[in-house]
């Protein structure tokens, strides 16, 4: 981006337009608009036009604090402001509307749009305010300990329309609230010691498998075996599985809300906050297009979103939590040993005698949720033969297979949520518990803490330059001040504790501008056919009263009629107050006196009007004191008739009729007590 800095201009009463960018202001204690390293980009016409480019410097930044006081502490400018939303832009001229922009802003001052939510994360581009220093003052630290407002790509610009009206815009690209509750972090850190109760049944398989071995071999056609012995070697701890499983925030793509019970940390998508609000794609991603000052942390929106939200999400917990149960028991080793001795009916030397069987692997493979399938291994120096034979059977087809269903069962318990309601006995009251907590958490923000308001509009505006041109058209003596006639637009006012004495409130990306209504004297344009001489006409903003109006003769339209101490009477007759007669037409006969005399050329005629010959020349210029001279005198003062012109003004800032004020001298001359001075509207275009 282009970058220069020019010194700080100061507005005069007489500047007829002004803009002004600004990122940052606001504050608490402490303003914001104070610090010089956040001043903004300001222009204003005449006394300093053109465009300003002031862009904040992250250099700068970084060493900057902001401490808004009452104990609001936002860390570093470079924190609180994102990479991308540091532009200031502010442009005035004499043939253009003030324009005005801040944020992430292209090098013309246009906005720079970004994508929103479903394109790209806003990631470094994001802003910030934290309002955590707000909490003890609103008696609610034990409830909240942090509250944090994190915003994609912000701007804002403003100006006016080729009608004179206000255009503005604005630019959130998404907007999170962050809240960390202790309430809520401590009944989620209970889940986690539920772990015991769950483990326990696992730990306690060889109580299981044991009897079932015992009971299979003794039932052995054709093989004695005695001195049996099971060993079950399985040890799982699930409070590391349960701890990993809430490590993750629990979400939902649909849900404006999110938890991460391992922080107690509660999430609001402001931008699905207002889609649940406001359904239609429109409002989906971003907090763009929105009515104006929409207030987007409102009781009755969040408590829309939280209708069965929190519910949904907490009912996650046995899910996840199976999950992660699942993929522990699935790695857990386990390994079964029995040991004996086998000995035939018919005793054989060295046939039968010790041997050991093994089963090892990990309960997934024992289970069947993970391949290579596992079966017993039997060893022992007199197993061969036909004691082989008769055992392998009954260990890997009787002895197994009820193994699997037993330790199967205790599986299905702890890794679906569906099977036996284990999960759901152990988690059911902690969930129920942090509803509890979470709701009195969001009341808390909606209700007492927090607005945030987006697309700001106001009108009046507030400038904070210092010098920028304040109520009755004095230069402002501080900055920040409201400023009639003038219109800001705000991208988003966020406001600690609101209520009629805040405790501080900050505004990312506001623009201002004011055009004043240019004054002058009345300019002397009429229509064709009521062209009116110097003394008798008015333009739009002088309307004829009823004591001003000319004749059929010579009628000045409605747009060109005199005021009180210009009219014209019955007779004609030019008299101290500088009123024209019913003829109102200055033929041959008709001249004015030496001071305000209009000779033959200048004179119109007894239908009133001014041909192209009725220019205020040389010829037809009053004397020393009326005379409007050669290089003042515009031919648009003398309106031309039906062959010498159109009768309109051009579109310019400075439509004064050179014609109105020679009529005006002469009228002083002839002793009139009162000039007729009227208001031209700048027609402002967008730049």
């Amino acid at each position: 981006m282009t970058a220069w800095t020019a010194a700080p201009a100061v507005a005069l009463p007489t500047d007829t337009s002004e803009a002004e960018g600004r990122v940052l202001s606001g504050g608490g204690s402490i303003n914001l608009n104070d610090i010089a390293e956040l001043e903004a980009a300001y222009s204003g016409y005449p006394s300093a036009p053109g465009a300003v480019q002031n862009p904040l410097d992250a250099t700068v930044l970084k060493s900057l604090n902001l401490d808004l006081g009452n104990g609001i502490q936002l860390g570093s400018a470079s924190d609180v402001l994102g990479a991308g939303i540091l532009g200031q832009y502010a442009s005035t001229r004499e043939d253009g509307a003030p324009f005005a922009s801040a944020g992430a802003i292209n090098d013309d001052g246009s906005i720079a749009v970004a994508p929103n939510n479903d394109e790209a994360p806003a990631g470094d581009e994001n802003a910030y305010v934290d309002l955590s220093g707000t909490l003890d003052d609103a008696g609610v630290a034990e409830l909240i300990s942090k509250l944090r407002v994190e915003l994609g790509a912000l701007s804002a610009s403003a100006t006016y329309d080729e009608n004179g009206e206000i255009s503005s815009d604005y630019q959130v690209a998404d907007g999170k609230l962050w809240i960390e509750s202790p309430a809520v972090a401590e009944i989620a850190a209970k889940l986690s010691e539920t772990a015991d109760q769950l483990s326990d049944p696992v730990n306690n398989l060889s109580d299981t498998v044991t009897p079932i071995v015992e009971q299979a071999l003794a039932a052995v056609s054709g093989l004695g075996v005695a001195n049996v012995e099971v060993t079950v070697d399985l040890e799982v701890d699930l409070k590391a599985a349960l701890e990993s499983a809430l490590e993750e925030a629990i979400t939902d793509e649909n849900s404006a809300v999110g938890i991460d019970l391992s922080e107690g940390a509660l999430t609001i998508d402001l931008a699905k906050l207002v889609k649940d609000s406001k359904p239609g794609d429109k409002f989906y991603g971003t907090l763009n297009g929105l009515d104006p000052n929409t207030e987007i942390v409102d009781p009755q929106l969040i408590q829309a979103a939280l209708d069965g939200a929190i519910g949904t999400l907490l009912d996650q917990i046995p899910a996840a939590a199976a999950e992660a149960i699942a993929d522990t028991l699935n790695s857990t080793e386990i390994k079964i040993e029995i040991k004996g001795e086998a000995t035939l009916p018919v005793p054989v030397p060295g046939v039968g005698g010790a041997f050991t069987a093994t089963l090892e692997g990990t309960l997934g493979q024992l289970v069947g949720t993970q391949e290579p399938a596992i079966e017993f291994v039997v060893e022992g120096d007199g197993i061969t033969g036909t004691v082989l034979g008769l055992l392998e059977p009954v260990l890997n087809e009787t002895i197994l297979p009820a193994v699997q269903d037993a330790v199967k069962l205790v599986y299905d318990r702890l890794t679906d949520p569906e099977v036996g309601g284990a999960l759901d006995t152990v988690f059911r009251p902690l969930v129920e518990a942090i509803k509890e907590a979470i709701t009195p958490v969001f009341d808390a923000v909606a209700e007492n803490l927090l607005s945030i308001v987006v697309n700001v509009q106001e009108d009046p505006g507030e400038f904070t330059h210092p010098g920028a041109t304040g109520e009755e058209g004095s230069a402002q003596l501080k900055p920040a001040a409201v400023t009639e006639g003038s219109f800001t637009q705000r991208a988003i006012k966020i406001t600690a504790l609101p209520g009629e004495e805040p405790l501080a409130t900050v505004s990312l990306a506001s623009a201002t501008v004011r055009q004043a209504d240019a004054t002058g004297e009345v300019d002397a344009s009429a229509d064709d056919d009521a062209a009116a001489d110097p003394d008798a006409s008015a333009d739009d903003d002088a309307a004829a009263d009823d004591d001003a109006a000319a004749d059929d003769d010579a009628a000045a339209d409605d747009d060109a009629a005199a005021d009180d101490d210009a009219a014209a009477d019955d007779d004609a007759a030019a008299d101290d107050d500088a009123a024209a007669d019913d003829d109102a037409a200055a033929d041959d006969d008709a001249a004015a006196d030496d001071d305000a005399a209009a000779d033959d050329d200048a004179a119109a005629d007894d239908d009133a009007a001014a041909d192209d010959d009725a220019a205020a020349d040389d010829d037809a210029a009053a004397d020393d004191d009326a005379a409007a001279d050669d290089d003042a005198a515009a031919d648009y003062a003398a309106a031309a008739d039906g062959n010498g012109g159109d009768g309109e003004l051009p579109n310019t800032g400075s439509n004064l009729s050179l014609g109105l004020l020679a009529g005006a001298g002469a009228l002083v001359l002839a002793g009139a007590s009162t000039v007729v001075v009227g208001r031209i509207r700048r027609n402002g275009s967008a730049l």
